[in-house]
């Protein structure tokens, strides 16, 4: 496992418990950011909809997404996160598990929320081809990250968790998430901006469809 990858995975053992603490409140807002993704899923599959959540977390968007009917499978380094999710989301399947090595079938929906930044820009072309081979043709993929005016990488601390550890972290600019995707032959089928009120942060939502029309 790579040094990178190491510190993120120690940080966010070390913020389980904050982020357990905070989820729910994250509830409303994630409803909505979610909302474009579910609808393009409900529109081009029919039941039961495979969903995997990259990076899961304590499991906030497997919950919304288990709530509204969808069969969901999170994955994520930190064990401590999982160990959250299985109790927040007792109907969704959680795992330890890397993503770059992770096999369980084909889904037709994949969300990397908060996900793609945690990675140097050199290694996405690599996240990106192992979210197409995860997706059957026509699936869908949801990308969130912050909208930044510089694209800068490396070791920043987590300013607004009182732990405050450092991890990588990867800054997108909005052009730059949008020509990564297209150069990677994912087609962009909606692209839309949130604003996090509680930490004043600015996120992109990139929807984009692996094969389809």
């Amino acid at each position: 496992m790579r040094d990178y990858t190491e510190t993120n995975k120690s940080a966010f053992n070390r913020l389980a418990h904050e982020y357990n603490e905070r989820w729910r409140k994250y509830l409303g807002h994630q409803e909505t950011v979610l909302s474009p993704f579910e609808e393009k899923l409900r529109q081009g599959f029919e039941d039961p909809i495979r969903v995997l959540d990259v990076g899961c977390g304590v499991g906030l968007d497997s919950h919304i997404l288990t709530e509204h009917g969808f069969q969901i499978y999170g994955i994520d380094i930190a064990e401590k996160m999982i160990e959250y999710a299985k109790q927040n989301v007792p109907r969704a399947i959680f795992e330890e598990s890397n993503f770059f090595t992770y096999l369980n079938g084909q889904f037709q929906g994949i969300v990397m929320d908060a996900f793609l930044h945690l990675f140097p820009k050199e290694e996405v072309q690599t996240i990106l081809g192992k979210a197409k081979s995860l997706l059957v043709s026509g699936g869908y993929g949801l990308i969130c990250t912050t909208k930044n005016d510089e694209s800068v990488e490396g070791y920043f601390e987590k300013e607004d968790y009182n732990g405050r550890v450092k991890r990588f972290r990867k800054h997108w600019t909005e052009q730059e998430l949008k020509d990564t995707l297209k150069q990677n032959g994912l087609r962009i089928v909606d692209f839309y901006i949130d604003h996090e009120q509680a930490f004043n942060k600015i996120w992109m939502n990139a929807l984009f469809q692996v094969g389809g029309e």
